[in-house]
């Protein structure tokens, strides 16, 4: 597990390497600006290893949804401290449209089928993505690929433009 944690923190990094080096944006949509998304997810990362803490929205701790509000606050975009009304303060975004800085949503662990969950996409792949979230072991990086996340997902939106 150790070892998937740091091939995955890895990827990251070369993933936000390549980001910031080449322009990407789905075809046919403007790119949004590098220096903005760059910067959330520069944000974002400076607060991997923060402990887990329920309703915790700040960098003593987080919960998930507290966690993406305080990155996102940062650079002027107020969200909710809810996932499920995160969610809501975007605009939809399918799978395979998404693009790092969009926000993903995955089912909780009481009910697989309502939005539990939220985190920060740091990097798209081919058939996964890579985001950033407050998960009960503290802020990591991880895949949709992993199974309790490839089991939940339910959708995303886009809060930055």
């Amino acid at each position: 597990m150790l070892l998937g944690a740091i091939q995955a923190q890895a990827q990251y990094y070369l993933e936000v390497e390549y980001y910031m080096e080449e322009e990407y944006a789905p075809e046919g949509e403007p790119a949004p600006s590098h220096s903005r998304v760059d910067s959330v997810l520069m944000e974002a990362n400076k607060y991997l290893g923060t402990p887990y803490r329920w309703g915790g929205k700040a960098p003593g701790g987080f919960d998930c949804a507290g966690f993406v509000r305080y990155v996102y606050s940062k650079f002027g975009v107020s969200l909710a401290p809810a996932a499920p009304p995160q969610y809501r303060q975007g605009s939809p975004v399918k799978r395979s449209d998404l693009r790092p800085g969009d926000l993903v949503f995955f089912g909780g662990s009481h009910n697989p089928q309502a939005i539990g969950h939220v985190g920060i996409v740091t990097s798209v792949g081919e058939d996964e993505f890579f985001f950033i979230h407050a998960s009960n072991s503290g802020v990591r990086v991880s895949t949709s690929k992993e199974t309790y996340y490839r089991h939940r997902y339910i959708s995303a939106c886009r809060v930055l433009e």
